[in-house]
């Protein structure tokens, strides 16, 4: 479930009906039901409001793109696999999804709904996002582990070393 940014509505995906349910935040009503391309997982609001961005679990998976103005599902962009979480940046530029059975991490960018780029071959789940975490700040995605290293004006570098055990981390860290 996620809420409109200015509190007006509530969102919530209904995997049995396989949409996302527009709730009024005053009386709580459905306002609408919008059909979804399979049965959904988590979503996640642009910062203005305009978009839904919906994690589809079921295969061949994708990310439903929501027109909250039109009320109605946009597209689906084509994952590699069924996705569980799907967050956006907090500066409303990019959009995150992953799920372990998706075996990656898919990142698109918000302004073309485009896929940009996918990394890792091993399964994660997005969990948090930061607006500017304090350097070696630890950072797991699925069985990578790093350090953030250093901050850009437009993102922050992450030094990825993969673990198994804790002498591996120590070796890594130390």
């Amino acid at each position: 479930m996620t809420a409109a940014p200015d509190g007006s509505r509530f969102y919530i995906t209904s995997e049995a009906k396989r949409s996302v349910e527009v709730i009024d935040s005053k009386t709580l009503r459905l306002i609408k039901s919008i059909p979804l391309s399979g049965r959904p997982n988590n979503l996640s609001i642009t910062p203005d409001g305009r978009k839904l961005y919906v994690a589809i679990r079921t295969e061949p998976g994708g990310v439903d793109v929501v027109d909250t103005g039109k009320m109605e599902r946009a597209l689906t962009i084509p994952t590699q696999g069924g996705m569980h979480n799907t967050y956006v940046t907090p500066d409303g530029k990019h959009v995150l999804s992953g799920a372990t059975g998706g075996q990656h991490l898919l990142i698109i960018d918000a302004k073309t709904d485009e896929p940009l780029w996918r990394i890792f071959d091993r399964g994660v789940r997005p969990i948090a996002i930061e607006k500017k975490p304090p350097l070696q700040t630890e950072v797991i995605l699925g069985r990578m582990r790093g350090r953030i290293v250093r901050h850009h004006d437009t993102g922050l570098a992450v030094q990825f070393a993969e673990m198994q055990d804790p002498d591996s981390i120590a070796r890594s860290f130390g």
